[in-house]
Parts: C-alpha cells; sequence; structure tokens
C-alpha cells in the first residue's frame, strides 16, 4: 500500500485519524505510526547483530523526539507506538552544550536564556556561489503534469511568469533552475519565520535573551543564516556544526541521563474538578447547591499548576479529599488561563479522569483520598491513592475520542 508523502498535522493527533493511500483508500494513521517505528527497530537490531556480538534488545532504550508545542495527545499517541519520548528543542540545546567554547559558553552561564529555533530538514543552498541548480525530476511528476494539467512539464515550466530560460529540463529527468528562483521559493517562509522570532523576541518575557542557535538542517542554508543575521542584528546567531544532527545527538545523550533536564515550564494550569464550600464573597448565588448538610459549589477548577509557572523534574503536588462513594471519579482538566476559576470556563478542557474503587466496609469520612500530580516530564502523570485501603489508580488519558 502507497501512500501520500503528505504531512499529518500531529500537533492534535488523535488515534482516530486516518491517512489517505495512492489509490483514494483511507485506514487509521496510528497503526502506520507504529509500523514505521517497528521497521526502524528491526532494521537497527538487524544492523546491530551484523556489527557487532552480545548485544540484547534490552540492552537498548528507544527514544522517540517530538516537537515541543505537540499536545499531549499526540505525544500519548507516539508514547503508545514508541518508548521514550525526549522534546526536540531540548535534544538540541543538550547536544549544543557539548560543542566548542563559543556555543558552550554563551549556554551555560547560570541563568542564561536563549533561543532554540529548529529548521527541520535539510534544503541547503547558496546562491551566491551557484548560480545554477540540477535537480532531478521523478517520472511521477511528469506524469502528475499531465494527468491534472492536461500539459507536458515542459508546458507547464513554459506558462510560469518567469524570466526565459530560468528552468530548463535537461535529459529527462533532470531541470537546470537559476539559483534566484531557488530563492524566491523560500523568500516568504523566511520572511514568516523572521517576524516570528522578532515577534517572540519583542515579549517581555523575552528580554534576557540574547543569544539564538539555529539547528536543523534547513538552519545549515547561508542564505538563511544571512537573512537572520542581517535582519535580526540585535542577537547573537550560533550555528553548531551538524546542525541538522543536533536533535539527533541531543536525544541519544538524553536517553542516557534524562535527568540532563532539571525542570520546565507549564504549557497550561492544570487542576481537578471539585466542590468547593460556598463562599458568598467569591462565589455567585446562582451556583450554590446544597449537599451533605451543606451548600457547595460544583464544577471549581482546584489549580495544582499554573500555565507558565517552572516545575522541576519529578515535583509532586498532592490535595487530599474524602470520598462521597462507592467509586472516586477525578477529572483533570487544563487551560491556558492562569487562574481559572470553574472547569466549564471557555477553554477549560477535560483531559483525562482516573477512576479508584473505595472500600464500602470502611465508613466513606475516614477514607482519604489522595490525589498526587507529577509534573516536570515530558509527560503529566496523575495518581490517586485510597490511604485507608492502599489501593491507588493511575491517570489515563483520554486523547483518542
Amino acid at each position: 500500500m502507497g501512500f501520500w508523502a503528505k504531512k499529518i498535522h500531529c500537533l492534535h493527533l488523535k488515534k482516530d485519524v486516518t491517512v489517505e493511500d495512492i489509490c483514494g483508500k483511507r485506514m487509521k494513521a496510528f497503526p502506520l505510526f507504529a509500523m514505521s517505528i517497528n521497521f526502524l527497530r528491526e532494521h537497527l537490531l538487524e544492523m546491530v547483530t551484523k556489527q557487532m556480538i552480545g548485544i540484547e534488545e534490552t540492552d537498548i532504550l528507544y527514544v522517540l523526539t517530538v516537537p515541543a508545542i505537540w499536545e499531549d495527545n499526540a505525544k500519548k499517541c507516539m508514547r503508545d507506538a514508541a518508548v521514550a519520548l525526549a522534546l526536540e528543542p531540548e535534544c538540541a540545546s543538550i547536544w549544543c552544550e557539548t560543542l566548542g567554547m563559543d556555543i558552550k559558553g554563551a549556554e551555560s552561564i547560570q541563568g542564561a536564556q536563549y533561543m532554540v529555533v529548529d529548521l527541520g530538514e535539510k534544503r541547503i543552498f547558496d546562491t551566491v556561489k551557484t548560480k545554477h541548480f540540477i535537480v532531478r525530476v521523478s517520472a511521477s511528476l511528469r506524469k502528475l503534469a499531465k494527468k491534472h494539467s492536461k500539459q507536458s512539464l515542459e508546458d507547464r515550466i513554459a506558462a510560469l511568469d518567469i524570466q526565459e530560460n530560468s528552468i530548463t529540463p535537461k535529459a529527462c529527468d533532470k531541470l537546470k533552475i537559476v539559483g534566484t528562483i531557488i530563492q524566491s521559493w523560500f523568500k516568504r517562509p523566511i520572511d514568516m519565520l523572521i517576524q516570528h522570532i522578532r515577534s517572540f523576541l519583542a515579549e517581555a518575557k523575552m528580554k534576557r535573551v540574547q543569544t539564538v542557535v539555529l539547528v536543523g538542517g534547513f538552519g545549515e542554508s547561508p542564505y538563511v543564516q544571512e537573512r537572520i543575521k542581517n535582519e535580526i542584528p540585535a542577537v547573537r546567531m550560533i550555528v553548531p556544526e551538524d546542525a541538522g544532527l543536533a536533535v539527533l545527538n541531543g536525544a541519544v545523550r538524553f536517553g542516557h541521563n534524562p535527568a540532563i533536564v532539571c525542570s520546565r515550564i507549564m504549557k497550561y494550569t492544570y487542576g481537578t474538578k471539585v466542590f468547593s464550600e460556598f463562599d458568598e464573597k467569591k462565589h455567585p448565588c446562582d451556583k450554590k447547591v446544597w449537599k451533605n448538610g451543606g451548600w457547595w459549589v460544583p464544577n471549581c477548577f482546584n489549580v495544582y499548576a499554573r500555565v507558565n509557572e517552572e516545575v522541576r523534574v519529578e515535583d509532586q503536588v498532592t490535595m487530599i479529599g474524602t470520598p462521597y462513594s462507592k467509586v472516586s471519579l477525578t477529572p483533570v482538566y487544563r487551560t491556558i488561563q492562569e487562574n481559572p476559576e470553574y472547569v466549564t470556563d471557555p477553554g477549560c478542557e477535560l483531559i483525562g479522569t482516573v477512576r479508584l474503587e473505595n472500600s464500602i466496609d470502611i465508613p466513606f469520612e475516614e477514607q482519604d483520598i489522595e490525589d498526587t500530580f507529577v509534573f516536570g516530564d515530558t509527560e503529566l502523570l496523575v495518581k490517586t491513592k485510597n490511604m485507608a485501603t492502599g489501593k491507588e489508580a493511575f491517570m489515563t488519558f483520554e486523547c483518542f475520542k
């Protein structure tokens, strides 16, 4: 089965997301991720057994890098398909700390702040030194041009609004392209990149950022480097050697020592849905309900950690409550608001529910329920424990709905 080389938007990835093959047939993307990762695993094991003796798969830790902007549900998809997760900007930063003193010195000063710009795949070109480029054309491109435009590839090129002979077919599988044409293809995305970096640097919290570390294959392009250096002169730009391998090399170091990242900044405010005792100075009267002999307010957002708050790896926040039934359900919510009041506020999202069975042989008022949020890792862990019975339950994200 052949699939289009079409990017799946994994930012909001869910298990029921589907992709389409070249025949128009759709299937779920998640099994494809698992099969792709398993293929890489089998290929690795085959190469290792050919080159080394005595290596068992239990000796190997698999680390999968993901963009930091991915949502928790997308990370969970990849976690289920692989083993360990590492955030790509962190990996790039980890690797840069191992390089020469010029780069390491800009990063290793205590309290130093810098921006990592990961420009992804390799697209190196230098239009100053290279006047023409030779590009190989696949046979399928010619077929697609004929099928969708009813014109040959040569006719399509001739119809373009560009200077004559800027793109010239060579043989049946090559195109000779003038360097300025190649440059024009990348001008708009690089314009947008520079605007994006400028907007970030203009934020108040970025005032101490004086260094931009450029990684990723496209970051090795002299054209990209020159544009950023000339148009954002206020910051120092650093491009490490083999910038395209920075994430990969950093992921290897992270796999050997995950504790190398000691803290992270929260992307969201996290908490649970609880009943709060009615306070006439704080709560509207129309929200109160009579429950267990008193006035309470349902759907209150009980905050465990706030957006933009720094949390250390393995930091834990624990709160204790009392069950009122045989089963305790702890709904976990998140929001980009710093001080949410109710889980029904706009932007609040249910991300998972912890279910814990309580004892019917012990009075509920004698059973304490301990809810613990463990922050700082690349994923959030929530666990609930009945202190009287010792029973525990862990959070499972409802990210595949």
